[in-house]
């Protein structure tokens, strides 16, 4: 018997169960009241709400009861009922899916640059750098692929963005380039973006040409600034700092110390080994490099391995992607300071000569060149590394010391 519930009763409902057949019950609680339609799946009772009384009448939980048992007595593939409430999560799931599917396709460059900013806003500590971040994105970059669905930009689109600049004001290019790169490294973290980032600088510079008339910017920071820039490196808590501050204190390249796995580590002997595949040079006539690990290196590896673990990159990113060089140098931006991450090796160099009395070959192995022919290496070969060692603790002693102290080094010549 169906067709069993009126409204009055409906809406004078004690809390409990009616049933009004056919499948279709009132469940009536304290303060709410919902349908619910009830049939069996192998031999078992199975419950499955279609809606409020607040939402739903009488009338059309009837009808939504109907259309279910008709879909209820139809055979699925295998000749048994069908599991409507199944088929109705499944349905949800792909309606879920397929939304987030559109929203990533609607989602503009504009939009990620929105995301981007919004993530990494606690880390600017430089109020000034935030806002050229702003200004250099809303004039050169919204107005031509601000509204572009990300997905769809292409190499073309950002050429397009830098060719008025490129020449005339070349600096800006170079950080407007970076920039529109680094948004699309977080539209590919975010699984917005599924290529190749077309702002990379490998991939631009050919059809735009070199910039002949740049006006470059200082490489090298003075090595008498580097102890208050250490100090506030130290406080910044962006994922570059890690590997920013390990790059200057070993005086490595910035490739070396992003690729940097913690299979080439040491800790008894306190070393990091650069094999020599991924050190400048030609390929397979570069020896490897062992460079001597100061206690505050130490502290860096250890630090690191409590973020990433400690197999694979030292570094890692989002999905634990090898972080961009990019990431440096927007540290560095970050951070006031309009220098390259190179120009640290310089920064280290000028150091060496000016303030220590280290030998050249010391100073110049430190930095993994090659000084003298094979027999003298050779010669030197066991005890370059502790004398390197001693080098690189002072340098990171010196680093550790802001301009308002002595930093005083004792020069080698002077030991016993």
């Amino acid at each position: 018997m169906i067709d069993r519930l009126n409204e009055k009763k409906v809406r004078e409902a004690r809390p409990g169960k009616l049933c009004d057949g056919g499948g279709l019950w009132l469940f009536t609680g304290a303060k709410s009241k919902s349908w619910v339609f009830r049939y069996t799946l192998a031999g078992k009772a199975v419950e499955m709400g279609i809606g409020s009384c607040d939402t739903v009448n009488l009338a059309d939980a009837r009808e939504k009861a109907r259309l279910l048992r008709h879909r209820v007595r139809r055979k699925d593939e295998d000749g048994g009922p069908v599991d409507v409430l199944a088929v109705r999560r499944a349905e949800y799931e792909y309606r879920m899916e397929n939304a987030a599917i559109d929203a990533k396709k609607a989602m503009t460059f504009r939009s990620c640059a929105d995301g981007y900013l919004k993530a990494n806003a606690n880390s600017w500590k430089n109020p000034k750098h935030r806002q050229q971040w702003f200004n250099t994105l809303g004039t050169y970059v919204f107005p031509i692929i601000g509204d572009m669905p990300v997905k769809r930009i292409d190499v073309g689109d950002v050429v397009k963005v830098l060719q008025p600049i490129w020449h005339q004001k070349a600096e800006t290019a170079r950080r407007v380039r970076m920039r529109i790169e680094t948004i699309i490294e977080w539209a590919i973290a975010a699984e917005h973006y599924d290529k190749d980032n077309p702002a990379k600088r490998e991939r631009v510079k050919h059809l735009l040409g070199a910039q002949t008339d740049v006006v470059r910017h200082h490489d090298a920071l003075p090595y008498e600034q580097i102890g208050d820039f250490m100090t506030a490196l130290r406080r910044f808590d962006g994922i570059g700092a890690l590997p920013l501050e390990l790059c200057i204190l070993t005086a490595t390249r910035t490739s070396e110390t992003l690729l940097a796995d913690w299979g080439e580590v040491d800790w008894t002997k306190q070393t990091w080994t650069i094999p020599g595949g991924r050190r400048k040079g030609k390929k397979g006539d570069t020896p490897d490099l062992t460079v001597p690990l100061s206690d505050r290196c130490i502290e860096i590896f250890r630090k690191a391995a409590q973020l990433t673990g400690s197999t694979g990159l030292v570094f890692r990113g989002n999905r634990d992607r090898r972080l961009s060089e990019n990431t440096l140098l927007d540290t560095l931006e970050q951070l006031g300071q309009d220098v390259t991450v190179h120009g640290f090796r310089s920064s280290f160099r000028d150091w060496c000569g000016d303030s220590t009395a280290y030998p050249r070959e010391i100073c110049e192995a430190a930095l993994g060149h090659k000084v003298g022919d094979d027999v003298e290496l050779a010669y030197r070969r066991g005890t370059a590394i502790e004398k390197r060692r001693r080098l690189m603790a002072d340098w990171s002693k010196f680093c550790n010391t802001p301009s308002g102290g002595t930093g005083d080094v004792i020069p080698i010549g002077t030991r016993a």
